[in-house]
């Protein structure tokens, strides 16, 4: 019984001591993430810091140099105006409804890191969402079309160069 009392003990520790004393980032894998409105930012005081949610998916993707928020807060600001969208949570729900539910003629393209690119030539929109459901950009392209086409052999030389396929869905 001793024995086990230390055991548990020394295991406790080695966990604590490789989180730095906090507690670990990974304790709660696979158990669901709180939901926030997309209007909330995502201040989180503890160490890991939780990103907003709609309907169950990041409100952004987030990248090396920026949070989830303050991307949508820049992509809001840069590209809101051309979808009408009266302030960044309507920006952000309309992203989301346009990658959830893209119009019938949506074309798609799939990179090799998960990413699904989405071009939907009625309404002239281009959007880029990750595998995860969080859209990294939402666009009208200046040269329309043309913008799409280029996508498409961009994808197509990156393919024939690493061997991986950019299928269109």
């Amino acid at each position: 019984m001793k024995l086990s009392i230390v055991a548990a003990a020394a295991i406790a520790a080695v966990g604590l001591g490789a989180c730095g004393g906090k507690p670990s980032a990974v304790a709660g894998q696979g158990a669901a993430t709180p939901t926030a409105s997309a209007a909330a930012g995502a201040s989180d005081t503890g160490s890991v810091q939780q990103t907003a949610l709609v309907d169950g998916k990041p409100i952004w993707a987030a990248n090396r140099r920026h949070s989830a928020e303050e991307n949508a807060q820049y992509q809001f600001a840069r590209n809101g105006g051309q979808f009408g969208a009266r302030s960044e949570r309507d920006y952000i729900l309309k992203v989301h409804a346009f990658v959830e539910r893209p119009p019938n003629d949506a074309q798609y393209l799939d990179r090799a890191n998960g990413d699904r690119l989405i071009y939907a030539p009625g309404v002239n929109t281009f959007a880029v969402v990750s595998r995860e459901g969080a859209p990294r950009t939402m666009f009208k392209p200046r040269t329309g079309a043309a913008y799409w086409a280029q996508q498409k052999a961009i994808a197509a030389r990156s393919a024939d160069s690493s061997g991986a396929g950019g299928g269109q869905g």
